[in-house]
């Protein structure tokens, strides 16, 4: 490169030849397809969250939605407390090109949309977006002034063939009707088990069991017992009843007995025959 004043400078830039590779997108497949003005799209995209994640794509009643959200919750300083959302729509009238089966939702990262939105502005473009269902590749693709653009996303959603949202019209039409009732068919009716009391027989008593019951029923009853009678208490002050005779705590007096005593005598007239 030759400067001024003769200043002459050398740049050497090594390189090989490698095997690009590069995201498979069949775009026969993708029956898909819209286009719409970069800068139409970035004014949009202003509205999303900074700390949404994924953008959900689809489209109704002639409207397109663009739907930003987040399920991430931050535990430490509890940030986001609940998923932000946020809901964009675009008139299909806006776009150059509108192709796409209603009610078909895919989800990208918002990330990736908005910097290739950002840099097709740079450039006046136009995006053209083509995808078959969710779960397959996405791609963003423009050319302006010589440079041509392809980029290739991933994507998320459910899919469902024919269908993205379930039908449940069908599904209650009939439940509405009538249940028809089957033609009825005479089928033998089975023979009705036998229960368990018929079947077997009743248990034999063993002889041990009644002859304890006749030898019970045998048995004379004998006489109950009288009741026990009040013991005396000597610590107590009363008396029992029947024992109100108030002789026996009278003085004793020793002329009225007539029992024999036993006594002493001190004179030794009585000589003991047994010693002769």
């Amino acid at each position: 490169m030759v400067c001024r004043h003769g200043v002459i400078k050398t740049y050497k830039l090594t390189y090989e030849s490698t095997e690009i590779m590069h995201a498979l997108f069949d775009k026969n497949a993708a029956k898909n397809r819209w286009t719409i003005s970069a800068s139409v799209l970035r004014s949009f995209s202003e509205h999303f969250g900074p700390k949404t994640e994924q953008l959900d794509i689809y489209s109704e009643e002639g409207r397109a939605m663009f739907t930003s959200y987040t399920e991430k919750i931050m535990d430490g300083k509890e940030i986001l407390k609940q998923p932000l959302q946020t809901s964009v729509a675009i008139d299909t009238l806006d776009f150059d090109d509108f192709a796409v089966e209603d009610r078909l939702h895919i989800g990208i990262s918002v990330k990736d949309f908005r910097a290739i939105v950002t840099h097709a502005d740079t450039l006046n473009a136009s995006i053209t977006a083509s995808y078959s269902h969710p779960t397959r590749p996405l791609q963003l693709a423009y050319k302006e002034k010589g440079m041509q653009c392809e980029f290739t996303l991933m994507t998320i959603g459910d899919y469902r063939e024919g269908s993205v949202t379930p039908a449940p019209a069908t599904n209650r039409e009939i439940s509405i009707r009538p249940a028809e009732r089957p033609a009825s068919v005479q089928r033998p009716s089975p023979a009705r088990p036998r229960s368990v009391a018929e079947v077997m027989p009743p248990p034999i008593e063993p002889a041990s069991r009644s002859f304890t019951r006749e030898s019970v029923t045998q048995r004379p009853r004998r006489p109950s017992p009288p009741p026990p009678q009040a013991s005396l208490d000597p610590e107590s002050l009363f008396l029992p009843a029947g024992d109100d005779d108030d002789r026996q705590w009278d003085e004793k007096n020793y002329n009225e007995d007539e029992e024999d005593t036993l006594g002493w005598d001190a004179s030794a007239e009585h000589v003991s025959v047994g010693l002769a």
